[in-house]
């Protein structure tokens, strides 16, 4: 067995994988580890659950811009990957700065439209937020911050795609993990006497945090490993543009609703239940969630090393690989029936006693969110690695159609939030069940092409 590990680990590409996934497990690993620790800081911080459901609600909502890059980082990544195999230089920065160019343009008209947006929006009201707690002129100036950020940080992203593309999946975790400190650091730190001045400081926090880690990694890339490919206006290119947004728009598409499936839960248990339980979703939700974000560590490399694969005709690689990590995935699962189990002992020892109340039927619910998850990721590794996207465009928008329905529909059965967690599973169960179908048929004609 040793013997055969060793054999895989010695081929090129297996290397390349097996370091960026370790990488990128130890430093997602210790990040996920702080970002438990931040939440019972919020809640000292804050000293007020309303103000903290709050606060989680709001960068939660805004994270969802994130989303709307038109799909050109994926876009861009994978079409990268190629061009980098190929070590085509004018390819790749006529793909860099396309993609800088669109995602430019997208993000200054995001930033007037959106800023102008705001100042129309009863805020309070769109986070069931009361007026005592945060009055609406400072929960406005701090939706602007976190928004502009949010903005800034859209375009900086596109690093992280180059990174991917490059197969540096470990350096492009490591700004998160560089996040996630900073933010802590600063919250354990400094905290203003007065509610209002606790949230302005973090909003302004928040941005820094995120967006300067970004700025300085581009900005090193592109001096040093990328020089000759650094982005420029004369190395715009139309038609590689349009390449970049053919892919994008499928990724784009989603992306968006798996957004409305997954990120919509908060606003939804503060507008069908309580703003005050977007704290108890966040307990349940942080703990089952961190095996999906441990295991999505190990998604991201694999896709691009798919990707790669597919390019280099290596389709009897695909297969073995993408099997292996389908057991990793049945393992996964199994550990979160474990933590379906142990929640209430993990939640005293982590928030405390009488914090959140834990419940055998919240715990086996948020497993099977988990699960369903888990197994969606592993599919969706091989089918973005390969641009099979169709199956997850029609099946994640009729998920998105029926999340908010049956969020209503099972919240007014349950009489409780976990209504809207059961939402989910539904809606992303067809998903589930028929990319799966997708890939094993894919599969097969990769094996008979490979035979030919």
């Amino acid at each position: 067995m040793l013997n055969k590990l060793l054999a895989f680990y010695k081929e090129k590409d297996n290397k390349i994988l097996v370091n960026n996934i370790a990488g990128t497990l130890l430093i997602k690993g210790i990040a996920m580890i702080l970002t438990l620790f931040t939440m019972p800081v919020y809640i000292k911080y804050f000293e007020d659950k309303q103000a903290v459901g709050t606060w989680f609600s709001l960068v939660s909502v805004l994270n969802w811009i994130l989303t709307f890059d038109l799909g050109i980082g994926n876009g861009l990544r994978n079409n990268l990957v190629s061009a980098l195999s190929e070590k085509n230089d004018v390819l790749v920065k006529k793909l860099i700065s396309s993609a800088y160019y669109f995602l430019g343009i997208v993000s200054l008209l995001l930033l007037v439209i959106g800023n102008i947006c705001i100042g129309f929006i009863d805020v309070n009201g769109v986070f069931n937020i009361s007026k005592d707690i945060f009055l609406p002129s400072v929960l406005r100036y701090c939706v602007r911050i976190v928004f502009s950020g949010i903005v800034l940080q859209f375009f900086l992203r596109i690093i992280t795609s180059v990174l991917y593309a490059m197969r540096k999946t470990a350096l492009s975790n490591l700004l998160t993990l560089i996040s996630s400190a900073s933010i802590l650091l600063f919250v354990l730190i400094y905290q203003p006497e007065a509610m209002e001045d606790r949230l302005i400081v973090l909003s302004y926090a928040q941005v820094i945090t995120t967006c300067l880690p970004l700025l300085i990694t581009t900005i090193i890339i592109f001096m040093t490993v990328l020089k000759k490919n650094k982005p420029s206006v004369k190395s715009f290119d139309l038609t590689t543009g349009k390449q970049i947004m053919n892919l994008g728009v499928q990724f784009l598409s989603v992306q968006i609703c798996l957004m409305i499936i997954t990120s919509t839960n908060e606003i939804l248990i503060s507008r069908l239940s309580n703003v005050a339980f977007v704290v108890e979703y966040q307990a349940y939700y942080r703990v089952f969630y961190t095996v999906v974000t441990l295991f999505s560590l190990i998604c991201q490399p694999m896709w691009s090393s798919f990707t790669q694969a597919n390019v280099n005709k290596q389709y009897i690689w695909i297969k073995k690989t993408y099997r292996k990590f389908q057991l990793i995935a049945v393992g996964c699962s199994l550990l979160t029936v474990l933590l379906a189990l142990v929640f209430d002992k993990i939640v005293v020892i982590w928030l405390g006693e009488n914090v959140v109340q834990s419940s055998i039927v919240y715990s086996v619910t948020f497993s099977a969110f988990t699960i369903v998850s888990l197994l969606i990721n592993t599919s969706s590794c091989l089918a973005n690695g390969l641009n099979m996207l169709k199956c997850q465009v029609v099946w994640s928008i009729i998920g998105a159609i029926l999340k908010i329905p049956l969020s209503m529909i099972f919240v007014k059965i349950t009489g409780e939030w976990i209504g809207v967690v059961i939402a989910n599973v539904t809606a992303l169960l067809p998903l589930l069940f028929f990319q799966n179908l997708q890939n094993e048929k894919t599969l097969k004609k990769l094996n008979k092409s490979n035979n030919a």
